[in-house]
């Protein structure tokens, strides 16, 4: 009988389908970079690379938060915290294959910065913390592609030291959340000019 995919699988699902957006759209395009596509199609080449995994699961696309969290039983007597942003949808669903929600994975495109990830972390914090002792949810995932270039060089090591800033800074601004990252390093590029990584920040609350 197969089991639940781990984790480290489906962080490995979410980086394959970052880098094969990544292809695809260089191919389409002619050669354009990743960032100038539309999310969406991170989204869906990361949806597509989960679903191929081996083991028990399903998953679901812009789901309501409201309904992930009743489902999950993570609802308590209060009112839900508005950074959970319950009248939205999270990216990509992660669900037990008994019918409820194991993760949430919220995706996005030319990130640099925390602050263009931020409202994410946030709702994912609020969604993993509420009813922690009874939710079907196990952790969050934060995904995203990240470009740059230097006309200095040195592209390729740049990109490393904004990615730990980027992880160094969710550590120190969010207490409550464990942050383990994970990344590819990727070839150099136009004499490491350009470079470019796919990255998964798993989120879990301590």
């Amino acid at each position: 009988m197969s089991k639940a995919i781990s984790i480290d699988k489906i962080i490995e699902a979410i980086l394959d389908g970052i880098d094969e957006s990544m292809n695809i759209y260089q191919k389409w395009s002619g050669g354009e970079w990743l960032w100038n596509a539309p999310e969406y199609l991170i989204t869906v080449k990361i949806a597509e690379n989960i679903a191929n995994l081996d083991g028990n699961k399903y998953i679901t696309l812009e789901d309501n938060v409201d309904y992930i969290l009743d489902v999950s039983n993570a609802k308590g007597k209060g009112q839900v915290s508005d950074l959970a942003r319950t009248n939205g949808r999270s990216d990509i669903v992660l669900w037990w294959a008994g019918g409820t929600p194991r993760a949430i994975i919220e995706v996005k495109n030319a990130v640099f910065r925390l602050d263009k990830i931020a409202q994410d972390i946030d709702r994912i914090q609020e969604v993993l913390k509420s009813k922690k002792l009874d939710t079907s949810l196990q952790f969050g995932l934060i995904a995203f592609y990240i470009d740059r270039g230097y006309k200095n060089g040195n592209a390729k090591e740049n990109i490393k030291k904004r990615i730990y800033k980027i992880h160094s800074e969710i550590k120190e601004t969010y207490p409550d959340l464990s942050c383990e990252l994970v990344f590819r390093e990727k070839d150099i590029i136009n004499n490491d000019n350009d470079a470019w990584s796919p990255v998964v920040f798993l989120l879990k609350v301590k």
